[in-house]
């Protein structure tokens, strides 16, 4: 009966060891739910809150789009979170699309100056006019929890280094998440 229950009491502990090791999907702290989308991201360290509305267009700060071109057969994934003060950030992937990690480094323009970019991830800020964007030395990735392109539904977590072009100057957003559902 002794080993038994010793037994027992190792794989209670082991088991009990593994669940609180689980990564928490959500980062609940800095999550903002805005018409259904929910975002959250740390921008250097700070929560990144898209509190942008436009009440005439109906615009809101979080933005996930599923957009597909029948001429080119392509599909694509737009995620945009916006501040008031016009500064977002954006991912954006190129189809297939299937649960898993994919990086996110790539130098390229961000869409639309280049019309079907692959896979990258940017900060922007409105003014005065920075981008930062993912490049092929400095990147960060993007991992699909969960992904319907039939009902356009999608939840992922995200992390990216994005660097400005003409100066070096880096930004780190971290703990990134969104869901549509």
């Amino acid at each position: 009966m002794k080993p038994f229950t010793i037994l027992a009491s190792i794989i209670l502990a082991f088991s009990t060891l593994l669940l609180s090791c689980e990564k928490e999907k959500e980062p609940k702290e800095q999550l903002t739910t805005v018409n259904g989308n929910t975002f959250g991201a740390l921008l250097n360290g700070t929560a990144f809150i898209p509190d942008y509305y436009d009440a005439a267009n109906n615009v809101h700060g979080i933005r996930i789009h599923f957009w597909y071109s029948p001429t080119t057969r392509g599909r694509w994934l737009q995620l945009i979170a916006q501040r008031r003060n016009g500064d977002f950030v954006e991912v954006y992937l190129s189809g297939p699309f299937s649960t898993g990690r994919r990086l996110l480094k790539t130098t390229t323009y961000p869409y639309p100056l280049n019309g079907m970019p692959p896979d990258y991830a940017r900060y922007a800020i409105a003014s005065p006019s920075k981008d930062f964007i993912t490049n092929s030395t400095i990147g960060g990735y993007i991992e699909i929890l969960n992904i319907d392109t039939v009902n356009k539904k999608v939840e992922a977590r995200f992390e990216f280094t994005g660097t400005e072009g003409a100066t070096g100057e880096q930004v780190k957003i971290s703990n990134g998440y969104f869901k549509n559902f």
